[in-house]
């Protein structure tokens, strides 16, 4: 998971400061959260790792493969998600993402999710369920 994550951020690390560390303590991440991963193959395609919150499931980390870039696997990842928060009652998905990924931005409205505030670099999103 972490050579995915690495391959997924490679070209935001090279043009945006102020990321957070996308895969540096992936192991304890998960081990206080939940996740989901896609596979192609024998390939990790992507994965999401996501934490249950009061009202909503806040999605953590998503990366993809670039190799298998245009498939929908973040796509998936997230209706995976999306399925395990309407399973345990919740109203939304929330996120953050970096305000210079915009088109990781461009993603997340083309799937229904409204930017629902910022904060420094931060750009807050919420999927109604």
């Amino acid at each position: 998971m972490e050579a995915c994550a690495a391959r997924a951020y490679a070209d935001v690390l090279s043009r945006l400061d102020g990321l957070p560390d996308v895969v540096g303590g992936m192991a304890q991440e998960l081990a206080e959260n939940s996740g989901l991963i896609a596979e192609h193959g024998q390939e990790l395609a992507g994965f999401v790792i996501f934490k249950d919150m009061p009202d909503a499931v806040k999605v953590a980390n998503l990366a993809c493969n670039p190799a298998f870039a245009g498939l929908g696997v973040a796509r998936r990842l997230l209706d995976g998600v999306a399925v395990i928060a309407r399973m345990a009652g919740k109203g939304r998905l929330d996120l953050v993402t970096h305000a210079g990924m915009t088109e990781t931005q461009a993603f997340y409205r083309h799937l229904g999710w409204r930017e629902t505030g910022r904060a420094g670099q931060g750009v807050f999103f919420s999927l109604p369920l």
